[in-house]
């Protein structure tokens, strides 16, 4: 079994080697990747073990599910709510990885978002954020109205902007923005406004087979995809933001708790 392992600048070298010499001991083929791996790259292996934070995870899922590779990571970083070890136990992931091979690993499977915009498509595993470019002068004291149909029924939003995340992203920027918490586990998005000019404005769930539309009807905004600026849209653009058709497969302890890990990570 092919065995990816991407390691963040905080992992030492010492902690390295001794992981690959688990792995190797324990009849994987450990393949070396860079940070930001390509799909051809992710596609040779199974699995991909990264040594790292949240946002090494963030950069390299996405792809990851392109691929049908899982994802396994152990925390060399600061919050790592989306790893399952942390650093003192990282070889563990070595059982895990065995538990796959077996077939007998559990896998949790977190949903996408497509974005669609101007004839191009992306990706987030968090979150689309519409939000109010405060770098620019022009627009460093405007707020931004953002309509959001949704079916039938339509909302406009006005304030700083507006967040549409998946669960995982549940626990990064919509949290930070007033939002709650989803299990990973539940067919869910939520919109949450940033920092609303309305009393009225209060994050809303929906199934995740809904399709979203987005317009922006005053203002301009920056459209941003797990933290990375992909357009500035105006009035005459349209998004339209659904479920992608793959999903970020992670391997999981059978007995891993999410109520666990919130008490551990949101002190």
């Amino acid at each position: 079994m092919n065995v990816g392992i991407i390691c963040n600048r905080k992992v030492a070298t010492s902690e390295r080697q001794s992981m690959l010499l688990s792995l190797r001991e324990n009849g994987f083929n450990v393949i070396e990747l860079p940070k930001t791996p390509t799909k051809e790259e992710l596609s040779s292996v199974q699995a991909l073990l990264v040594l790292g934070g949240d946002g090494a995870i963030i950069h390299t899922a996405v792809q990851a599910a392109q691929t049908n590779t899982f994802v396994l990571g152990v925390n060399y970083g600061t919050l790592g709510f989306l790893t399952e070890y942390e650093k003192q136990d990282a070889l563990k992931a070595v059982s895990l990885l065995k538990d796959l091979k077996n077939g007998v690993c559990n896998v949790l499977k977190r949903s996408i978002l497509e974005i669609s915009i101007k004839g191009k498509v992306f990706y987030a595993l968090n979150e689309v954020a519409f939000q109010r470019d405060c770098m620019q002068i022009a627009s460093a004291r405007q707020i931004i109205s953002v309509n959001v149909k949704v079916g039938n029924e339509n909302a406009t939003f006005t304030g700083d902007g507006v967040i549409l995340c998946t669960p995982t992203g549940s626990t990064a920027y919509s949290l930070s923005a007033g939002g709650a918490i989803l299990s990973p586990q539940v067919p869910a998005f939520m919109l949450t406004p940033i920092c609303a000019f309305s009393f009225n404005a209060r994050p809303i769930v929906f199934p995740d087979s809904e399709v979203f539309v987005a317009k922006i009807t005053g203002g301009t905004a920056l459209l941003v995809a797990d933290g990375k600026v992909l357009e500035t849209v105006g009035e005459t653009d349209e998004i339209t933001i659904k479920k992608a058709p793959f999903t970020a497969n992670f391997l999981a302890e059978h007995d891993s708790c999410l109520l666990t890990k919130i008490k551990n990570k949101l002190k």
